[in-house]
């Protein structure tokens, strides 16, 4: 069977999990001979940019200007008739999207230009609780409406499928959950240089350091653990916040910090390089994820794999790896409270954090191994051809 021709569609290559994830499935692809384009919009914002690994991994990439991350009628025209004459053009046979603005528009342009297969990945819902009942309504109808021209797709998570079949976006049969895959061995492989960045970051080699990793932005959970961090510093000195992120919320945080009075035990790494977020995490000795929504935090895998607890926010597909009291702690969303609790139970007791690294490690092996992940997307494309 000759190799189908894909291209990958996502609205922004930043700096973040689904832009990963899309990042190193082309890249798998190609080494395996596939010819395959990535379709993008421009990368603005504080949260950096994957073009220059794209670069050098010589992948081939589309770059479409009109196609943004907010809503534009006029631009968003623009982008789907560009879509539309890049997939006639091209005559891709398989056309994979990922994210809500690039997955509506390229969807519908696939279809309609005739691509043979239409796949779609769910890395996190556009629609959520804590919208407006407006924009709820109109993500969800979005999705149905774009569900006839999909043929496939491909969740992060058991959570995902089941919020995407509970919204009647589509039937259960067409679901299936792929984990969103990195480079474990460079998050196996200690660099040895956690002394050295403890140095940099001016943190003593002895202090327990908790560390968020996440853009600086709403929804993203800062704010509760600012809460808890602030009574834990109360009750332990030797305590740091490590905080590896970049955003538009961060002169709030900043301030947040200084009224509290913890901002000298708060560290704002800022905008970190993907490649150096395992120091970062090997660093550091437990590791807190608070986003209120989120398919599944890739931040989780990745700090097992360096043996490292995860204290999360019980969300999503938060406790398919979250295992309570085994391989971390779930709280309630928004539980400053239950928050200040788990993180002091951890920083209280070093063997059971690194227990619970332990069990965490055995967990994600091989299912968030990037290589895995791309062979997952192949067998299910050939399956998918072959009907």
């Amino acid at each position: 069977m000759k190799k189908p021709k894909i291209a990958h569609i996502i609205t922004r290559l930043i700096i973040g999990g689904a832009q990963e994830n899309t990042f190193y499935t082309v890249e798998g692809l190609m080494k395996k001979g596939y010819d395959v384009t990535l379709i993008t919009g421009p990368a603005v914002g504080p949260e950096g940019t994957l073009f220059v690994e794209a670069e050098k991994a010589s992948v081939k990439i589309i770059l479409i200007p009109s196609m943004k991350r907010a809503v534009n009628p006029f631009l968003d025209t623009i982008a789907f008739f560009k879509l539309l004459n890049i997939f006639k053009r091209e005559k891709y046979d398989i056309v994979h999207t990922h994210s809500s603005k690039a997955g509506i528009l390229a969807r519908i342009a696939a279809k309609l230009a005739g691509v043979r297969l239409v796949i779609h990945t769910i890395h996190g819902l556009p629609y959520h609780k804590y919208q407006s009942k407006l924009s709820n309504i109109f993500y969800k109808s979005c999705e149905r409406f774009v569900d006839r021209f999909t043929d496939y797709f491909i969740t992060v998570s058991e959570a995902m499928t089941e919020q995407s079949i509970a919204a009647r976006v589509s039937k259960r049969e067409l679901y299936r959950v792929i984990r969103s895959g990195f480079d474990l061995n460079s998050y196996f492989n200690s660099g040895g240089g956690e002394k050295q960045l403890r140095k940099a970051l001016k943190i003593p080699i002895d202090a327990v350091v908790i560390c968020k990793i996440a853009r600086l932005f709403e929804l993203k959970g800062h704010e509760y653990v600012f809460d808890a961090f602030a009574k834990l510093a109360r009750r332990h000195k030797n305590i740091y916040l490590l905080l590896v992120g970049d955003g538009i919320l961060k002169d709030r945080f900043v301030n947040m910090a200084k009224n509290l009075g913890i901002s000298d035990k708060i560290i704002f790494a800022g905008l970190v390089h993907p490649s150096k977020i395992p120091e970062y995490i090997r660093a550091s000795d437990i590791i807190v994820h608070v986003s209120l929504r989120e398919g599944l935090a890739k931040v989780i895998p990745q700090s097992f794999a360096c043996k490292k607890p995860i204290v999360s926010f019980d969300v999503d597909g938060a406790r398919e790896v979250v295992k309570n009291d085994i391989t971390g702690c779930l709280v309630r969303p928004k539980d400053s409270n239950g928050l200040y609790k788990a993180l002091e139970k951890l920083v209280e007791n070093k063997k059971l954090c690194e227990r619970m690294g332990e069990q965490g490690k055995k967990l994600i092996i091989p299912y968030f191994d990037k290589n895995y992940m791309v062979d997952e997307i192949e067998k299910l494309y050939m399956e998918l051809l072959c009907r």
